[in-house]
């Protein structure tokens, strides 16, 4: 099934907070830098100077500072990993009222830009990357077994045309799920999970070479799933 229009969804590209780190514990620089999703906005967004129908939303901040993809009262507020975090492993996070406030308006205000963003029939693509040792999976696909799953013809044409370039490809493997706020329309969610090894050196620095190719490859998978 084609797609009249393509909303990519960048939570975790930033590295940035807005009132710095001094909330958290010394030793969260290694976490930043681990999970944040580093050039996902490059490799993902850029689709978007192809086709006007391919439509970037991406969260300014760290997801260390708010996590704009879990939900309002998520179960792991419980152990501090909320849309504030207050705790991360062993890692403390004092956080001010005002810096709360601040977090949660921009909370609401992104996931407002996301849902304006979408449109009846519209495929929603949640867009991450993982930490190489969590898998040898190239691409992880997820997806909700819920109202917003894609087509079986959709996850297939999409698994086929990575495998076709030689990466290797999983189903909710090493994650699952996609976001997929409420909307008075129905559209379809899926999330593409790329490991950094893929075109990372490491956790953080870019290898030209794979990651050109990588950010080609997607391209090339979103125009295949637009109505022409």
């Amino acid at each position: 099934m084609l797609q009249k229009r393509i909303v990519l969804h960048i939570p975790h590209a930033s590295p940035v907070f807005p009132f710095g780190l001094s909330s958290w514990d010394e030793g969260i620089h290694f976490e930043v830098t681990r999970w944040t999703d580093w050039y996902t906005d490059w490799l993902f967004a850029s689709s978007g100077r192809l086709d006007s129908r391919i439509i970037p939303v991406a969260y300014p901040f760290s997801r260390f500072f708010c996590d704009v993809e879990r939900l309002e009262n998520d179960p792991l507020e419980k152990i501090g990993q909320g849309i504030v975090y207050t705790r991360f492993e062993s890692l403390k996070r004092t956080v001010s009222d005002g810096e709360k406030q601040f977090a949660l308006n921009s909370f609401h205000e992104h996931r407002q830009r996301l849902v304006q963003a979408l449109s009846p029939g519209t495929l929603l693509v949640d867009c991450h990357s993982f930490p190489a040792d969590l898998s040898e999976t190239d691409i992880c696909i997820g997806v909700n077994d819920d109202w917003s799953r894609p087509d079986n013809s959709l996850i297939d044409r999409i698994i086929s045309h990575f495998r076709s370039k030689g990466y290797s490809v999983g189903v909710n493997e090493p994650y699952s799920n996609s976001i997929s706020p409420e909307a008075v329309f129905q559209y379809s969610s899926l999330m593409i999970e790329v490991n950094k090894q893929a075109y990372l050196i490491g956790d953080q620095k870019l290898d030209i070479t794979k990651a050109c190719y990588l950010r080609q490859c997607i391209e090339e998978c979103f125009m295949d799933l637009l109505v022409c």
